[in-house]
């Protein structure tokens, strides 16, 4: 299973409620099998390096401990991204969520899995980006939280 892995998901193995902080771990312990393959983009690695010093160390130890690919995403993500926003599934405020749901989708990843309810993970979201993917002709990703991953 390709499991494309958003910032909110890094970050929330050292940071965010309590709760959240038992979530994230778990589901990193779990996709530790071989038959789980994490990624992320260089979209996530722009906002880790905005990062104050200790916190972008403790996420790319994550990166590192966790076998995750970064993949560089080109003018196709961008596009994609744009008509998101285009179609207000998206706000343009939130552009980097957006393009790592693009990113996800373009990377022909099986789920893209986030922390983020208010513009990824939820059934607006879904069923708009199912929408524009199919009619794009882009593959959509179950775009879902760290406990749907089983």
């Amino acid at each position: 299973m390709r499991i494309y892995v958003e910032t909110s998901v890094i970050s929330a193995y050292y940071y965010g409620p309590a709760a959240f902080r038992r979530i994230t771990r778990d589901f990193f312990r779990k996709t530790r099998k071989p038959d789980y393959e994490l990624a992320t983009s260089d979209i996530t690695i722009r906002e880790i390096r905005g990062a104050p010093a200790l916190m972008r160390v403790r996420l790319d130890r994550i990166l590192v401990a966790f076998e995750i690919k970064v993949w560089k995403t080109d003018h196709r993500v961008r596009d994609l991204a744009a008509k998101y926003v285009a179609a207000k599934v998206i706000p343009a405020v939130a552009d980097l969520d957006a393009q790592h749901v693009a990113a996800a989708s373009i990377l022909n990843m099986d789920a893209l899995v986030s922390w983020n309810l208010r513009h990824i993970v939820n059934l607006r979201t879904k069923l708009a980006v199912q929408r524009i993917n199919s009619d794009q002709r882009v593959h959509t990703p179950s775009l879902i939280r760290p406990d749907e991953v089983s």
